[in-house]
């Protein structure tokens, strides 16, 4: 089975090292979930509508 046919999940993705990390994975041709507080934020991304791209988003909410 070819290891890039699952995403790679990266929780964080607006942050500084999942921001950057997103990008790369792309690049070396991985499929990635970006996993984010907003997904308005993922979005405007410049990765954010990269067809390789799955937005998710996830937090703490209420706290």
């Amino acid at each position: 089975m070819d290891p890039k046919a699952k995403p790679v999940l990266v929780t964080g993705a607006t942050g500084y090292v999942g921001g950057r990390l997103v990008p790369q994975l792309l690049h070396a041709g991985y499929r990635v979930r970006a996993l984010g507080r907003s997904v308005g934020k993922l979005k405007g991304r410049p990765w954010g509508s990269h067809p390789l791209v799955e937005l998710a988003q996830g937090g703490r909410s209420g706290l």
